[in-house]
């Protein structure tokens, strides 16, 4: 089997359109159940849906999520497929189509190719992953920094590489599961507010604005010292889909020349920062980070140092590395700080977010001062 590289070559400046994408927006919120630890912020709907699983199908889950989830799915169906078109495609791949995808994720996830924190993995052996049940476990646990309490689940991962038939029958049998028990529901819910946003994102001409201010303007937040954008460049079309649970996060999967960024649903606005785009989803992610000790106590710490490097943060809370990724990025990716690499692009500094910070007093003090049936958020 050959791996190829995931990004493709286009001279020209990609087509970024807003789409709400029915079952690539519900694949992206059960995929969002694997970041539940890594992740604070997710909407709550994640974290109950999770925790109201049998230990069973949390399983399941993570294993559907780890082996690819909507980045493998996403390679199979059209923007505007529905979730029962989603299964009906499915159902007609062979095993080893579904199979060799799951590798393939495994190899090269779009994110490690587009984002800046991650760098291209080198030459691997997808036949050395399948036969080798200890190479697997090693690969997958250094590249994810999975612990040994995970060995289980990824040595049955394994097994599951080794027979597609199995593998693919998990995989729909899990996300049909979900969608029947908790996310049909759910998605009748939030559809209105996702349509809204959509519609709401054709008042702007997107490919009038270089690709970060469009982006910027979408999504609500700025990217760049997160994503590659001579990378994203690189693709024909970029769709970006308003998802209803992925709190400040977003999520990056792709195929072919075209790129999916899932990103928390809010209505497009040029002021990020200003009074008037600060939706109550907004404020709920701000209010969310702020709402642990840890992460608090950084802030009040940036207010002293001005900056701080990771290796800084990670000694004076004595913090292990993946904690401290966790807390920094839930604040990077809330709006509350900045963050900027050396000159050698190797250490990352993260300084307040004054713009940010002075929308929260003024939301806060017209909280205290106008009416509420006065109120706009």
């Amino acid at each position: 089997m050959v791996i190829n590289t995931l990004i493709p070559k286009s001279s020209t400046k990609p087509i970024v359109i807003v789409h709400l994408s029915p079952a690539l927006n519900v694949l992206n919120s059960f995929n969002l159940m694997k970041n539940i630890k890594t992740n604070p912020g997710l909407d709550d709907w994640i974290t109950i849906t999770f925790n109201d699983l049998s230990r069973e199908w949390q399983n399941k889950v993570m294993l559907v999520t780890w082996a690819g989830g909507v980045e493998v799915f996403s390679r199979f169906i059209k923007p505007n497929d529905d979730f029962d078109m989603l299964i009906k495609k499915l159902k007609a791949l062979e095993p080893v189509v579904i199979r060799d995808q799951v590798i393939r994720y495994q190899i090269q996830p779009t994110y490690r190719s587009l984002t800046t924190d991650y760098s291209v993995s080198p030459d691997i052996d997808p036949g050395k992953l399948l036969n080798d049940v200890e190479h697997f476990i090693d690969f997958y646990q250094n590249l994810y920094e999975l612990d040994s309490t995970n060995s289980l689940l990824i040595d049955e991962l394994h097994m599951l590489l080794n027979n597609p038939h199995a593998l693919k029958q998990l995989m729909i049998e899990t996300i049909v599961y979900l969608w029947e028990n908790f996310g049909r529901d759910e998605w009748e819910n939030q559809q209105s507010s996702l349509v809204k946003t959509v519609v709401a994102s054709r008042e702007y001409n997107l490919m009038k604005y270089p690709l970060e201010d469009a982006m910027k303007l979408i999504i609500g937040r700025d990217l760049t010292s997160l994503l590659d954008f001579e990378s994203l460049k690189t693709f024909n079309r970029i769709r970006l889909i308003p998802s209803p649970h992925s709190g400040p996060y977003i999520t990056l999967f792709g195929h072919s020349e075209e790129l999916n960024i899932a990103f928390g649903n809010r209505l497009p606005s040029l002021e990020v920062n200003h009074l008037e785009s600060l939706d109550t989803k907004t404020l709920l992610n701000r209010l969310k980070a702020l709402a642990d000790s840890t992460r608090l106590n950084i802030l009040i710490a940036l207010t002293t140092s001005n900056e701080l490097s990771t290796q800084e943060i990670m000694e004076i809370f004595n913090l292990n590395k993946s904690a401290a990724s966790r807390h920094l990025r839930n604040l990077h990716a809330s709006g509350l700080i900045v963050e900027r690499r050396d000159d050698m692009n190797r250490a990352k500094f993260y300084s307040l977010n004054h713009q940010t910070f002075g929308a929260l007093g003024t939301a806060f003090l017209r909280f205290a001062t106008v009416n509420d049936k006065n109120l706009n958020f």
